[in-house]
């Protein structure tokens, strides 16, 4: 009786720690020749938060349609198969990009590429790292400075 006990405390967690890893995520991209890192936190599908080479750039809190897609991507990617990387090892100056969910010790996703966003994964893999890549490019790029009026 008690071993049944904690079994489902042990399934309960593991339920907990998936749902928050749906929430909670890094998409990063690095390497090149110039030894780029980039990185996209989305936390709680609330934040925002865009990093490069290991300085916040910037922090912004997501809009609600916003969120609403990124969590339907999200569900889909993580109910499909992840197909391999055929590029794996076969790089000698690519870049790594790198998709990891709150709570869990290895990425979810781990890729060579030679452009953004990298494909291959599987239809919703790629769709959800197209998305986090096109909000990361477009946080990096921030909007475009303000003129003063004379």
């Amino acid at each position: 009786m008690h071993v049944l006990g904690l079994c489902v405390a042990l399934l309960v967690s593991g339920a907990s720690s998936d749902s928050r890893g749906e929430h909670a995520l890094k998409y990063t991209r690095s390497g090149g020749w110039r030894g780029m890192n980039q990185a996209l936190e989305v936390k709680n599908l609330r934040t925002v938060v865009v990093m490069e080479d290991g300085l916040t750039k910037s922090t912004r809190p997501m809009k609600p349609p916003e969120a609403q897609h990124l969590k339907k991507l999200l569900r889909d990617a993580r109910s499909s198969r992840l197909l391999e990387d055929k590029l794996k090892g076969k790089l000698a100056d690519g870049f790594e990009v790198t998709l990891t969910f709150d709570g869990e010790s290895k990425p979810a996703l781990l890729r060579d590429a030679l452009t953004f966003p990298p494909t291959g994964a599987g239809p919703a893999w790629d769709a959800l790292v197209k998305q986090l890549d096109l909000m990361l490019e477009k946080e990096l790029k921030g909007p475009p400075p303000k003129t003063k009026k004379r």
